[in-house]
């Protein structure tokens, strides 16, 4: 791929094209008062407000759209819909490549910050940004977009790499080919916008190509959406093989229509999980090949629960040289009828050995009760077993904890539960979960002879489920007392467009699963002592760095000390998954940043604001500045500030923004100029 300069774009007779909406697939040239308009428009504003406010996929439907990395040349067309008169003129052979590149960095209500950190990036590493940024807005996803200058012969997957390495940001990826489309904003989401930059060249009318008027508000009938639908149909149904029982309902995303096409299942964009790595460990790839496709990331977790069970007198060594034995409790959260309950399942042929094992000692248990229950009150008891119940119950008692624990030494107690509320029945809960990550003494002292007094070394490890409104019920009182912390989060995110019209698919579980299973878990059986990978210490340190640079760059330092225990269960995975295979490799390394980024992302996505709320409160009195302030001038507008809080997915109502301005003059943070009407920072570092 060369870089075009301005007398090839006149010669092939390129420019800057735009379409409509999601069902237009005829490109209209991009003239820079046609760019205006689109910014300027209400239609444009009303339609990114019903997306963002009513998650309205009909609304980001109608939204124009621009396409950044490729120049549409009119004769390549001709000659392209010559060869093949049923494509669609908006084909990758239609255009020439663009001066400019899109960069998508989909971690939507983060667009502010980093949008700074991308000119700081620019800044240091090649110059001055004005030089290479065209544009940069917020997607109607409130994710960050950049539209910049390419500054060499690179192909889309060289430039992709380019920008990842200057930005140090998680860049799509997806991006295939010069046809491309990205949403437009309105001007209210605009952070940067250089016209001189993006329309050097003086307007260009293709030949045969009309810029059309632009779609004004209420001009989008019944009818013509219903047409728009029907020929989006089509479209897909050129590509994809589509079940006869069940016509395709295509969702638009910002992504082309190529992309459209290959996936009609889009995940919703408000929600960006850190997706699995494209290449898994054997061992992880055999465990989630039987699950549903959304259940994966959380399986791929939850397992961890499961396969420590099978160590037992093993521990691991830390990035501060201490040696540690792994602990996994982990909570998947997610709405009802989502497929919690196919966690279970792999889950159960890990541990199959195990369970028939338990089943043989419960057997034995129930014959001594059975013998004792007949003898008389003064007859000596025969000794009780003594052979271990390693998959408990969630439904116990503290003393039966205590002793079920102490009866196992030195494996683990596993328990599988429905409902996160059962872990309740124990009294201290949130210390029970604390003193079992990390291995310690546990138990009770009572003198009365017919009180249960022993104390064993508390070794549990559990998977869980639960409601989203359920887990901020239960653990609202622990987002800072370490309990939280302590807890790996899986999640199963639902497209909200879908209607349970797919029924989820299970591949086959059984005696052949359990076979290539026990491939990777016979090790896990035979490991002993203090196992000590170098390349998990070096992974973990670079990781280390990795996320609290990212947490800095968020401004996010309440999750400061949610990443240390993070950090630590991805190193245990790795160990785990390195003795599983028989040495470390770089899938292994790849998972466990994920399952790192995966964790503290759930931490953030379902209890972001309460451990904020709890970390202004205690860890900073309650006098937390807020970081909204940095991001406005030194002086600064009443509608400033609104549109910082837009920015930012805060509310914008009236008393919003007074109750945040009055805190901050209380504080003594700004002044307020009655004549002008204006804030002033009384502190620029603010």
């Amino acid at each position: 791929m060369t870089i075009i300069n301005n007398q090839c774009v006149g010669a092939l007779q390129g420019a800057l094209t735009y379409v409509n909406n999601s069902f237009d697939t005829e490109p209209k040239v991009l003239t820079r008062e046609i760019m205006d308009q689109l910014l300027d428009s209400k239609h444009t504003s009303k339609l990114i407000e019903q997306y963002r406010s009513e998650k309205r996929q009909d609304a980001k439907k109608k939204l124009p759209a621009v396409l950044f990395n490729g120049l549409y040349s009119p004769p390549l067309a001709e000659r392209w819909l010559a060869q093949d008169p049923q494509h669609s003129r908006r084909q990758d052979q239609c255009f020439i490549p663009s001066p400019f590149y899109g960069i998508d960095i989909d971690m939507p209500n983060c667009g502010m910050q980093m949008y700074q950190h991308a000119l700081r990036c620019i800044e240091n590493k090649l110059g001055d940004p004005s030089l290479f940024l065209a544009m940069a807005y917020l997607t109607p996803s409130q994710g960050l977009r950049l539209v910049v200058k390419r500054t060499g012969v690179l192909s889309i997957e060289q430039e992709i790499q380019k920008w990842h390495n200057i930005l140090n940001l998680p860049i799509d990826t997806k991006c295939k080919n010069l046809s491309r489309l990205y949403l437009l904003c309105h001007r209210d989401d605009v952070l940067y916008y250089n016209p001189d930059m993006l329309f050097p060249l003086q307007d260009y009318d293709s030949p045969g190509e009309k810029a059309e008027s632009l779609p004004q508000e209420g001009t989008h009938s019944e009818e013509e959406a219903e047409l728009h639908d029907q020929k989006a149909i089509k479209l897909v149904a050129k590509a994809v093989p589509i079940k006869q029982s069940t016509p395709p309902q295509p969702a638009y995303s910002d992504a082309d229509d190529d992309e459209l096409m290959d996936d009609q299942c889009l995940q919703d964009e408000e929600i960006q999980v850190p997706p699995m790595p494209e290449r898994l460990p054997p061992a992880i790839e055999h465990i989630i090949s039987a699950s549903p496709e959304n259940t994966r990331p959380a399986v791929a977790i939850a397992c961890f629960s499961a396969l420590r069970i099978l160590l037992s007198e093993v521990q691991f060594k830390h990035i501060d040289n201490r040696d540690f034995e792994p602990c996994f409790m982990n909570i998947c959260i997610a709405s009802q009828a989502s497929g919690k309950s196919a966690i279970r399942m792999p889950l159960k042929e890990i541990l199959y050995d195990i369970e028939k094992e338990d089943e043989e000692n419960r057997a034995a248990d129930d014959q001594w009760r059975a013998k004792c229950a007949v003898l008389p009150a003064n007859a000596e008891r025969p000794p009780a077993p003594t052979s271990p119940l390693r998959i408990v119950q969630a439904d116990m008692t503290n003393p039966a904890l205590v002793k079920l624990c102490k009866r196992a030494h030195p494996h683990s107690l596993y328990t599988y539960g429905e409902e996160i509320e059962k872990i309740l029945r124990l009294k201290g809960a949130s210390e029970i979960i604390r003193s079992a990550y990390d291995c310690e003494q546990y138990g009770q002292e009572r003198v009365s002879a017919a009180s249960v007094s022993e104390v064993a070394q508390l070794r549990w490890s559990f998977n869980f489920s639960t409601t989203p409104n359920t887990a901020r019920r239960v653990l609202k009182g622990d987002t800072n007392n370490g309990t939280l912390s302590r807890l790996c989060l899986s999640t199963i995110i639902l497209d909200e467009d879908d209607w349970g019209e797919d029924t989820p698919t299970y591949g086959q579980y059984g005696e052949s699963y359990r076979n290539t299973l026990k491939v990777y878990t016979t090790p896990l059986l035979r490991a002993k002592g203090i196992i000590h990978y170098p390349e998990a210490i070096k992974w973990a340190n670079d990781e280390k760095i990795r996320q609290t640079n990212y947490l800095k760059m968020m401004d996010a330092k309440h999750m400061l000390p949610f990443l240390w225990r993070s950090l630590q269960m991805g190193c245990w995975r790795g160990y785990i998954l390195s003795i599983m295979h028989g040495g470390w490799s770089q899938e292994i390394e790849d998972f466990c940043s994920w399952s790192v980024s995966y964790d503290m992302w759930c931490k953030s996505y379902y209890f972001g604001q309460l451990i904020e709320k709890d970390f202004n409160v205690v860890e900073q009195g309650g006098h937390r500045p807020t970081m909204l302030l940095p991001m406005l001038q030194n002086t600064f507008t009443y509608n400033d500030a609104v549109s910082i809080r837009r920015i930012m997915n805060k509310p914008t109502t009236s008393r919003a923004v007074r109750n945040m301005l009055n805190q901050w003059i209380h504080r003594k943070l700004v002044t307020y100029d009655k004549e002008t009407k204006k804030y002033h920072k009384t502190n620029i570092n603010h």
